[in-house]
């Protein structure tokens, strides 16, 4: 038999200038009483602890604050407590005398239950109970998988166990299999623009999914890098309800700079960024011939055409100017940067 104090008001019967019960609201006597303090000063906030009648155990939050005003209290924090029935229970006597010692006596946890599931405890969920959690078939447990009966001076509660356990605090619970442990695909407002992912096609993928996201211009790159084409992730699942992918989304496809390759026109070439891709400009004195900058005669007769000078009059004349050094000039600017 459990009885809840979850009291958002109760009368306070007065016993004297410094002490006071609280009972449960419509009821003279009670399973549960909470004690407190009392002063003439008002609002009065106090702690008050909770006794339970003998063969009663404590549950949950054993002390509460108490704010009183006039004849009306309010006990907070709104934390589940309760006095339990211990008869039926096989303990030692040791045991039940130190339950047995009113507003001292050594507190529990509330029973765990775990809805399409069994939990297997020990100790009868009394200080430092360990129960280990398991799901009925079609079931995948949310949660840790075993909790442990902790008390402090403020009463017991279940927290994970091992205490290390990173994850959800609460209660377990055993939620249908088809309903985690899975990433939801892609939506177009979370892909960057100019990016395509394979996971993207249907609403639901398993963990362990592996996921594909390139751009989609051949000439653009993840923040520009021409060796960061194609990322791949997978849906991980730090718990089976928290599932994600783990590749980064957050930078978009921009246009690579091929010049930055190295020399990727040959010697006798500038290269020019274009976007998309780039272009080889041949340097002065070469022309384009199947895709490779050569060397080019300016002859003209038995001599070289004006501005160009050599054996084969295909090097530029430096000591006169000509339109040969006006023309490129531009391209060379541009080749020094990234001109689009």
């Amino acid at each position: 038999m459990l009885v809840n104090l979850l009291l958002a008001s109760v009368p306070v019967l007065a016993q004297s200038s410094l002490q006071a019960e609280l009972l449960q609201a419509g009821e003279k006597s009670a399973t549960d009483v909470f004690f407190m303090a009392a002063t003439n000063v008002e609002p009065l906030e106090q702690e008050c602890t909770l006794s339970c009648n003998e063969n009663f155990q404590r549950l949950g939050q054993v002390r509460k604050n108490c704010t009183c005003t006039g004849d009306q209290c309010e006990l907070t924090p709104d934390v589940p407590s309760a006095c339990a029935d211990i008869s039926g229970l096989e303990m030692s006597e040791s045991m039940i005398d130190k339950i047995n010692m009113g507003r001292r006596g050594t507190p529990g946890c509330f029973p765990m239950e775990l809805e399409h599931g069994t939990s297997n405890c020990n100790a009868d969920h009394q200080k430092r109970s360990l129960c280990e959690h398991q799901c009925d078939d079609g079931f995948t447990l949310v949660g840790s998988s075993s909790h442990k009966c902790t008390c402090k001076r403020n009463g017991c509660s279940w927290r994970p166990f091992p205490f290390d356990t990173v994850g959800d605090s609460a209660a377990p619970l055993c939620k249908p299999a088809e309903s985690v442990n899975f990433c939801p695909g892609l939506t177009q407002e979370q892909i960057p623009e100019g990016v395509t992912a394979s996971c993207a096609e249907k609403d639901k993928y398993g963990k362990g999914t592996r996921c594909k996201i390139s751009c989609s211009d051949p000439g653009q790159g993840f923040g520009g890098k021409v060796f960061d084409k194609t990322r791949f992730g997978s849906c991980a699942c730090p718990n089976p309800s928290q599932c994600d992918w783990t590749m980064d989304l957050s930078q978009s496809c921009e246009d690579i700079n091929e010049c930055d390759k190295g020399d990727v026109c040959g010697e006798n070439a500038l290269c020019v960024n274009r976007s998309p891709g780039y272009e080889c400009v041949c340097k002065c004195g070469f022309t384009m011939l199947d895709g490779t900058c050569v060397h080019q005669s300016r002859a003209e007769g038995d001599a070289c055409q004006r501005g160009w000078t050599g054996a084969r009059c295909n090097e530029p004349d430096t000591s006169k100017p000509f339109p040969c050094y006006y023309r490129p000039a531009s391209i060379f600017r541009s080749a020094s940067g990234s001109a689009n």
